[in-house]
């Protein structure tokens, strides 16, 4: 159990340094958002990585359902952190997080959530929560996915 957390660890740190500037960087350069590019594949990797080194498994029924055509909200319950990396490393297309204000002080994170055009939520202030949805909303009418934690916080 230790070394497994020791595992995770090393490797947040280390995917979250080594992704997070390639989005900075990308995003610093004026990198276009597009399907599959620098700012989707970087979160994919970045989630696989982590459960890989964290020895977690995940696997998935449904996949097919989730219609590739058009973009969908994806509305999740949050236990743990591993439900962001295990979403994050499935979800097909290209989407976009709502993710609590409180990521924006994380080194390297936070600046790469922002450049990577993921949202972010002050569920403190409840007008600035429900502008937060507004672009979401408006992140989808343009053809990306988004994903919601609807309890706003862990279980």
């Amino acid at each position: 159990m230790i070394v497994r957390q020791i595992l995770y660890l090393i490797a947040i740190t280390i995917f979250t340094l080594w992704y997070g500037f390639k989005v900075m960087i990308a995003a610093a350069l004026g990198v276009k958002q597009r399907t599959g590019g620098v700012y989707d594949e970087s979160c994919r990797r970045w989630c696989r990585h982590v459960l890989k080194w964290s020895g977690v498994d995940v696997h998935t029924k449904g996949l097919g359902n989730i219609p590739g055509d058009k973009p969908v909200v994806f509305v999740a319950n949050h236990q743990s952190f591993f439900d962001i990396l295990a979403l994050g490393a499935v979800i097909p297309g290209t989407f976009r997080f709502v993710a609590k204000r409180e990521l924006k002080k994380v080194p390297i994170m936070g600046g790469s959530l922002r450049a990577a055009g993921h949202i972010y939520i002050d569920r403190q202030k409840r007008q600035s929560a429900f502008g937060s949805y507004q672009k979401a909303a408006e992140i989808v009418k343009g053809g990306v996915s988004a994903l919601i934690f609807g309890e706003g916080t862990r279980s």
